[in-house]
């Protein structure tokens, strides 16, 4: 039986985040084991190299303050014709027997799905954040520096009075309609046949969002664990690998290492919160900023660090730094928060303190540090179940079987067997 053919939408077709390594990860994976593979996003100057660029819809800045670029922007985050159009073009030069979609809010839009639909393609989407319950994504307050609950129930306007998505009160009104359109209409609901959770956490999320228990599959990321190689020692210092903003915590990150003056503290990333911490750190001489790195880089940084820190203070969905983290062999200190808690196991791979604590996340940093021997045992048990929950292959069969369940038409599958221990 051949490979199904795959059409992979994401909206950026570059590294930005963990969304987009997932999805060209996911490509790699498809592509490795013979799957024909399409890819559908936005232009950028960014992009990885494609066939199917030409396709690609042209690029829209949602912080462009042009009156003109304000409207058109708004008009597409709703429903992007253009989208619609070239996507239509490119499923008839590449029939895919089935499309994986990932990001398509804002700069692709709902039209993606109509698109698929013309065409009869089934649609199975991984859903990385919590769009569907909270129109800023993150159910968090960035100027309250606090995680929120205000929009769910479908109260959405509560983005708009909190005015809490990026760029002011304009961009949270969109953000505001964009949810409503998609509640009302149910557009989702109807025309993706399975919807993927990396965590447990954000599963229940989609179901406070109505969508169908029975068409939720819980189904972590993967890692290539090969790629990363472990050292014989524990590594010195604590190091921290993301985005610069309010909700990964930095800030508080910042604070246990000022408690901790003799252990060194590195910070790969960029982000809208660096230049304020920069200067919250300019008085530390314990701690450095790397400056964003390559894929490469960070695997370097790692070998190097003894602990990698994930001090969110937000419902962080399922952050691949962890599994980086463990693929490279070292535990992770981690806010119990989220979906970190279905990853990090307390004891085991590593260490879990309540969010926004910084006396108990430096508490945790020192004993683990001080307690080489201790925090390479730790490492291997990462690094052990990396390769057995987070595998490449595990992964594979069962978005086989979650593909081809939406082929036939049926229910998905229950991945409890393939995903067994």
């Amino acid at each position: 039986m051949p490979a199904p053919s795959v059409l992979a939408v994401n909206k950026f077709h570059y590294r930005l985040g963990g969304v987009e390594t997932y999805h060209l990860g996911l490509i790699a994976l498809l592509e490795g084991r013979g799957h024909p593979v399409a890819a559908f996003a936005m232009q950028h100057p960014r992009n990885e190299p494609s066939p199917w660029a030409p396709y690609f819809v042209s690029a829209v800045d949602y912080a462009d303050a042009r009156p003109w670029a304000r409207l058109r922007a708004a008009a597409r985050a709703l429903y992007s014709l253009e989208a619609r159009r070239r996507l239509g073009a490119l499923l008839r030069a590449f029939r895919p027997d089935v499309a994986h979609l990932q990001h398509i809010y804002r700069q692709l839009s709902p039209a993606v799905l109509d698109a698929l639909a013309a065409q009869g393609v089934p649609i199975v989407q991984t859903v990385h954040d919590y769009w569907m319950v909270c129109p800023n994504r993150r159910m968090f307050l960035t100027r309250r520096e606090e995680m929120c609950y205000r929009c769910q129930g479908g109260r959405f306007y509560h983005a708009l009075a909190q005015g809490c998505i990026y760029n002011g009160r304009l961009t949270s009104a969109l953000g505001m309609l964009e949810a409503y359109l998609a509640r009302w209409s149910r557009i989702y609901h109807k025309r993706v046949h399975t919807f993927i959770a990396p965590s447990r956490f954000l599963a229940e999320r989609l179901r406070e969002a109505e969508v169908d228990p029975a068409r939720i599959v819980v189904l972590p990321y993967f890692i290539e664990a090969g790629w990363f190689s472990t050292e014989p020692d524990a590594g010195e210092g604590v190091l921290f690998v993301g985005r610069l903003e309010v909700e990964k915590g930095v800030h508080v990150l910042l604070r246990a290492a000022r408690a901790l003056p003799t252990i060194l503290f590195r910070i790969a990333g960029q982000g809208a919160n660096e230049a304020q911490l920069r200067r919250q750190a300019a008085a530390l001489p314990n701690v450095s900023f790397l400056g964003p790195l390559s894929p490469s880089e960070v695997r370097q940084a790692m070998r190097q660090a003894r602990i990698i820190v994930v001090p969110s203070i937000w419902h962080d969905v399922a952050p691949l730094v962890v599994l980086e983290a463990f693929a490279s062999g070292k535990p992770v200190v981690a806010s119990a928060v989220g979906g970190l808690p279905e990853l990090v196991r307390e004891g085991e791979t590593g260490w879990l303190v309540p969010p926004n604590d910084a006396e108990a996340l430096a508490a945790a940093i020192a004993d683990l540090h001080a307690a080489p021997a201790r925090a390479a045992e730790l490492g291997r048990a990462a690094r052990r179940y990396a390769e057995r929950y987070h595998d490449p292959e595990r992964h594979y069969r069962a978005l086989l079987a979650i593909y081809a369940a939406a082929q036939a038409g049926g229910p998905p599958p229950d991945l409890a067997g393939l995903l067994a221990d």
